[in-house]
């Protein structure tokens, strides 16, 4: 059942909470120049500015320095597409199997994403970043799928449940690339990636799969995958 979720504006820092329920939320660019962004919500989802109903207000990205997106437990959905952020982008859920989604967003500024207990998915797809990135998949076999990512600062993703699942097709990190999961069946596959930067995976234990398919690692790599029956390849 959906629910709802409160907006508010203090000291530059635009904060979007969600309840308890499975709510499901966007913030969409409203023209091609991404000068503003309004929220949209969908699936019975609710929303309140400052306490207020929302009115399809427009928010401008220029004069925010932190967007920060707190959903709360319940399975929910959030969605950016086409936006520009301005400093930091944080996102952080709860108990519940979450699905995150950055599509052509544009972020002047570092990123922090953190999940929790649940199935989580973070996507990522023709997004660039101006600073560094960490993923933090929580509790749950937890799933991060990147189809166009450019990151200048350095990457980082933490999933040390059992059963996380990593792929990357056209990532570019200029800085060092870290990628850590926990014990258990684990896969990772980077296509076309470029890591300019010192990399690192490590999977710990289990039965793990790792493939590198037409990737740079400019300064090299570790590759760490503990004791398991596992396939690691690079071609």
């Amino acid at each position: 059942m959906a629910g709802n979720v409160s907006i508010t504006i203090a000291d530059g820092v635009f904060r979007l909470r969600g309840d308890a329920a499975d709510n499901n939320v966007g913030l969409i660019a409203d023209s091609d120049t991404a000068e503003v962004f309004r929220v949209a919500a969908m699936e019975g989802t609710t929303i309140t500015l400052n306490g207020r109903p929302y009115r399809n207000q427009e928010f401008s990205p220029g004069l925010l320095k932190q967007v920060v997106v707190e959903m709360g437990e319940g399975d929910d959905k959030f969605g950016a597409t086409g936006c520009a952020f301005f400093g930091l982008f944080a996102y952080s859920g709860e108990n519940g199997s979450d699905s995150i989604s950055l599509t052509s967003v544009r972020i002047d500024g570092s990123a922090g994403l953190r999940g929790a207990a649940g199935n989580d998915r973070f996507v990522f797809s023709q997004t660039t970043l101006s600073g560094d990135v960490t993923f933090d998949g929580g509790a749950g076999r937890d799933r991060l799928s990147i189809g166009g990512l450019s990151v200048a600062g350095s990457f980082a993703w933490t999933d040390r449940s059992q059963g996380s699942s990593f792929f990357a097709s056209k990532l570019t990190v200029r800085g060092d690339m870290t990628l850590i999961t926990g014990a258990g069946t684990d896969s990772i596959e980077m296509i076309r990636t470029a890591v300019f930067g010192d990399a690192r995976v490590a999977t710990s234990d289990g039965d793990d799969v790792v493939v590198f398919r037409g990737c740079t690692f400019v300064t090299g790599k570790l590759v760490d995958v503990g004791f398991g029956r596992n396939i690691v390849e690079e071609v």
